[in-house]
């Protein structure tokens, strides 16, 4: 609702067509689930300070999501219904992370050697955090189609602009993908179809989703609304369905069903 900021702070599907959220329905930033078909809604954090961007992993059994309810800021885990809350890493400066496809690896980023973040993976099931990059300035990590890779937003010391890129979950060279028109501020993810790297636009009146072609090329707009800003979005797994975060300053989640 638009009281509530649902959405705005993060949306993630289930493997099952279920949404889980952000929102602050209950007073603070909360992660809740919602059952489309039936279009019930249930909370799954509460009394625990905020708690925001959240991700269902791969397999759809738990829930990855930032926290400062713990000592330090960083990344939890907890079961899809809310239940096992465990901290699996502390992440000053932390905003975004992603999985690999085989659900192993979470890649985020955090606060590096040089002060700026950095691309940083951890097990899944915890452990010691290992830097992927540090060369740039690096942040809205996602996952490339194929899983095997780390998509995301750098920008070299001097200026020059932000650039897409995407780096081996194993580690490596950062290969572009795309330049934006400029540095993206929510979030960024691939089209369905694996083809582009799709962001939000709120410059020029109604925000929309517009698209980056991988094949280079202009951007494209992807969606038509006619008013209000856009915060969040994201695709159903099966493609046919995209969920995205809008209102005025706050925001609704609304679904778009077969979508193309």
């Amino acid at each position: 609702g638009t009281a509530k900021s649902d959405g705005a702070f993060g949306i993630s599907w289930t493997p099952d067509g279920k949404v889980v959220y952000a929102s602050t329905a209950g007073g603070n930033r909360d992660i809740w689930l919602l059952d489309v078909n039936k279009g019930t809604q249930k909370q799954l954090t509460s009394n625990a300070r905020q708690n925001f961007y959240p991700q269902v992993t791969p397999d759809g059994r738990h829930i990855m999501f930032l926290s400062d309810r713990g000592e330090t800021f960083g990344i939890w885990r907890m079961e899809l219904d809310g239940s096992k809350p465990t901290q699996l890493v502390s992440a000053p400066m932390s905003l975004r992370f992603t999985f690999s496809a085989d659900g192993k690896w979470i890649a985020y980023s955090a606060a590096g050697t040089k002060g700026m973040p950095a691309l940083w993976k951890l097990p899944v099931d915890g452990g010691q955090p290992v830097i992927l990059n540090d060369e740039y300035w690096e942040e809205l990590p996602t996952s490339s189609p194929d899983g095997k890779q780390v998509t995301f937003q750098y920008m070299k010391p001097g200026g020059g602009g932000a650039m897409i890129g995407q780096i081996p979950f194993d580690g490596g060279t950062i290969t572009d993908v795309a330049k934006p028109p400029f540095r993206i501020g929510q979030t960024i993810r691939w089209t369905p179809d694996g083809t582009a790297v799709a962001y939000i636009d709120n410059s020029n009146g109604p925000g929309q989703i517009w698209t980056l072609p991988s094949t280079g090329g202009a951007a494209k707009q992807l969606t038509n609304f006619t008013s209000d800003s856009l915060f969040w979005f994201d695709w159903s797994r099966d493609g046919k369905q995209l969920a995205v975060a809008r209102g005025t300053q706050l925001s609704d989640v609304v679904l778009i069903t077969d979508f193309r």
